[in-house]
């Protein structure tokens, strides 16, 4: 890995091998000082990771999972009840917001796991007592340490220490931090597998299936089109082609480009995977997939140029993936290949267009409404059922949902501004499929999971959570929500926002693919691992400059429960922006990403909840339900 980062120019590395847990803290403790603002960072561990449950512990929620997580330093045998050696999840994520604050160009890689071989004890100590090598006849060796007995009440006692400290409180955000890009190299409860390394600068006879694949990728690409997200999908395939069971990860603000604070959202992206000799676009009914949608396939080639690789047509579509037509050969599907869409096999929503007598002016929004798969409507709406609506007064244009209006009227003159005319109705094209995507979400209904429960939204007070069971409850900006989830059965879980200017934000960001929920757990957003205290998310309304009103406005909680993990974040996306005639011209852009998901041909059991209410602006009162 010190290789590969060399290659991307970077100089000052300082490697610790073997890694005790005073040297992780002291070498983590000095990269905080040095780190200036600008400065780029990137923390790589590889090695072995453990959990343990809660001794006598009933499972009653700790935010992100409900076990004690930790790396395996080189002296964890060495740890007693009072000298634990392990390093805590709590630690390491108290370290990085340090770090995020004093620059947030942060990049983690985690190679490691929960489960397999690393100790071995005294032959003479109790069998409860040892830490068995991992029979390697048998099972691949994966890169998991099983604390048991001391080992893990040394770390039961000192999680605990931790949490009547108050170890974390305060100072960490509330859904894991936003501004580090960490790869994973498993799920919260999955396996990082090794294998033989053949590199010359390896020096080791084995390494992590995916450092191997990461070395081979950042040595060959170029950072400045690249993001985190194309890394993920090239290396996403890796160990599992090699008949290993492993789900790599990116979490956090994976669109950025390598090593930069720059993203790309790119409008329509999915992932493609190859399951028995079949080509699949990843996502399928729950990302929005439907019959007749055209992509294009594009690669990386050996400059990190793009190369289309061909055509595809959605065929059949099933809860997470879809299959395509003509069948396609599997080998000239590169790793990190992903699906561009063309056009639209089905209309998406209907946009009004109000005031127009011109037909040039018609003629160039309904091109680029057409487009961007949605069907513009000349005639008024008596029932209502356009997305939005564009309106055209005194040659100025505006954009609509419902009552609102956004931004401010903009000179729409296609005879006397041809350019700028084009360039206005581009965004209003865009900003209208933003629209319709977040409408397709908050229909998103049903499913056929039943995890036998169901999700209680509530309000964070100072003396704890408040159950919203108004059907409408009313809320005031600067509030903060959480939600309640605790199912009977294993499942995933995503919870999105829907604001009123389009915006789609993924607030259980803790796991991008689904934060993992086990049965009779009690699950609420917004409560970090260790902590009692509930911080839940906080509640703003757009900006006056995009939506300039006083009247409260509509938000939407959609909570999405999975049976496998299917990562959901191609949802995201950008609100409604103003408009700028600086903005360059770019097509659509989101991306629809999932790394680390179910194998395609293993279809998700889903169901969906759905949960609306209004925002008033500071001050206002609230629902009766205070």
């Amino acid at each position: 890995m010190t290789a590969a980062l060399r290659e991307h120019e970077f100089s000052n590395i300082t490697s610790i091998c073997p890694a005790t847990r005073n040297d992780i803290v002291s070498a983590l403790d000095q990269l905080v000082a040095d780190t200036r603002p600008g400065d780029i960072v990137v923390f790589y561990y590889s090695g072995h990771g453990s959990k343990v449950e809660p001794l006598g512990a009933k499972l009653t929620g700790t935010g992100e999972d409900s076990y004690y997580r930790f790396l395996v330093p080189s002296d964890f045998p060495e740890s007693t009840e009072g000298d634990f050696r392990g390093f805590t999840n709590t630690e390491l994520s108290l370290k990085l917001a340090r770090l995020t604050k004093k620059s947030p160009n942060v990049t983690v890689i985690m190679d490691c796991c929960f489960a397999g071989r690393v100790f071995r004890k005294s032959e003479d100590d109790p069998a409860e007592e040892k830490i068995e090598w991992q029979d390697t006849s048998r099972y691949r060796p994966t890169r998991y340490h099983e604390s048991k007995g001391r080992w893990a009440r040394a770390a039961s006692k000192y999680f605990e220490t931790l949490r009547k400290r108050g170890f974390g409180e305060d100072t960490r955000a509330a859904e894991a931090n936003p501004h580090a890009v960490q790869l994973l190299a498993s799920s919260a409860n999955g396996k990082a597998y090794e294998t033989a390394c053949n590199h010359s600068d390896c020096g080791h006879e084995a390494a992590g299936a995916m450092t191997l694949a990461l070395h081979d990728v950042l040595s060959r690409i170029d950072p400045t089109h690249t993001t985190w997200q194309d890394v993920g999908r090239m290396i996403r395939m890796t160990p599992r082609r090699s008949g290993h069971d492993q789900l790599v990860s990116v979490e956090g603000p994976y669109r950025r480009f390598l090593f930069s604070l720059h993203e790309r959202e790119e409008l329509g992206a999915v992932d493609v995977d190859i399951s028995s000799g079949r080509v699949y676009l990843v996502g399928g009914a729950l990302a929005d997939l439907r019959p007749g949608d055209r992509y294009e396939l594009v690669s990386f080639g050996h400059r990190g140029n793009e190369e289309i690789i061909s055509a595809c047509e959605v065929d059949t579509v099933r809860s997470s993936f879809a299959t395509i037509k003509p069948k396609l050969d599997v080998e000239r599907i590169a790793p990190g290949t992903r699906a561009r869409p063309i056009t639209f096999g089905e209309s998406r929503g209907f946009v009004e267009l109000r005031g127009f007598t011109s037909e040039a002016e018609r003629d160039l929004l309904e091109a680029r409404v057409r487009a961007v798969g949605l069907t513009p409507s000349r005639e008024p709406d008596p029932a209502s059922s356009a997305i939005a609506c564009l309106q055209l007064a005194d040659h100025k244009l505006q954009l609509f949902l419902g009552e609102f209006g956004f931004d401010v009227p903009r000179t729409f003159m296609p005879g006397k501004l041809p350019q700028g005319a084009r360039h206005l109705a581009q965004h209003f094209a865009e900003a209208a499929y933003r629209i319709g995507r977040a409408n397709t979400l908050a229909n998103l209904c049903g499913g056929r999971l039943d995890p036998d429960c169901e999700p209680q939204l509530a309000r964070v007070r100072a003396d704890g959570l408040q159950e919203l069971s108004e059907a409408r409850p009313t809320l005031v900006d600067g509030e903060a929500i959480s939600m309640i989830i605790e199912p009977r059965l294993d499942i995933h879980a995503s919870v999105f926002c829907i604001h009123p200017n389009a915006r789609i934000e993924l607030l259980s960001r803790a796991q991008g693919g689904g934060v993992e929920i086990r049965a009779r757990e009690i699950y609420r957003l917004g409560q970090r691992s260790g902590e009692q205290r509930v911080r839940g998310i906080e509640l703003r309304r757009p900006s006056r400059s995009i939506l300039s009103t006083d009247a409260p406005l509509p938000f939407t909680i959609m909570v999405i429960l999975t049976d496998k993990q299917v990562d959901l974040r191609s949802w995201e996306q950008r609100g409604v922006n103003r408009f700028s005639w600086t903005d360059p011209l770019k097509p659509p852009s989101f991306a629809r990403n999932a790394l680390g998901g179910a194998r395609p041909t293993a279809d998700v059991l889903f169901r969906i909840y759905k949960f609306e209410f209004d925002l008033a602006g500071a001050g206002a009162p609230l629902s009766s339900d205070c």
